[in-house]
């Protein structure tokens, strides 16, 4: 693509959810129509289980999509790009040239294909689970009000959290959490605010 004005992007990216709440599909490319649209959708198929939207309606919105197996769906590794023959041609030019090229992946792709068969319905259960944490969860990412010394308590009593931004912290369920870990959190969480 060509675009005379240097100050405008060649490129709108888009990452669903980071954290909630989630981009309306309408809004997603709210940039224009010059613009080459991009989603970097690692976990595209959490919202779509959240949401009920169907996975075609997204993919209309943008040149390209981009999938990761691991988030959420336990493969061990892996990505999908979405996008035409074209751009998947020139993709594959690309992650060759930046040393992503790999031999002999037949068991990654088995994995990839398993997660995809087996892990995409169960999805909704991590919705479940997030929201015992966080009732307002409206994927797998359960967010919680920091303190000071909060994240260092709960790592002391086996339950990790990573930061999301300054006052909040981030809890994701996933295929490992099981009702009983989820359960056992929400009741760590609930004593240490007690203590607080």
């Amino acid at each position: 693509m060509t675009v005379s004005d240097v100050h405008w992007p060649e490129v709108f990216h888009v990452k669903d959810t980071h954290e909630s709440p989630l981009i309306p599909v309408a809004a997603a490319t709210s940039a224009g129509s010059r613009v080459e649209h991009h989603c970097t959708a690692d976990r595209l198929l959490a919202p779509h289980k959240s949401c009920g939207v169907e996975l075609p309606a997204y993919g209309r919105l943008f040149d390209t999509v981009s999938v990761c197996l691991s988030k959420g769906l336990g493969a061990p590794i892996g990505s999908l790009l979405a996008t035409t023959a074209e751009r998947v041609a020139a993709a594959r030019v690309w992650r060759k040239r930046l040393g992503g090229g790999m031999r002999q992946v037949g068991i990654l792709a088995a994995a990839g294909l398993h997660a995809l068969d087996h892990h995409v319905e169960r999805l909704a259960e991590d919705h479940a689970r997030a929201r015992v944490l966080d009732p307002d969860a409206e994927t797998n990412f359960a967010v919680l009000e920091d303190r000071p010394g909060l994240q260092a308590s709960l790592r002391e009593r086996g339950l990790l959290v990573g930061n999301l931004r300054p006052g909040w912290l981030r809890a994701v369920t996933y295929l490992g959490v099981s009702d009983d870990d989820v359960e056992a959190a929400a009741q760590i969480l609930a004593e240490l605010r007690v203590a607080a």
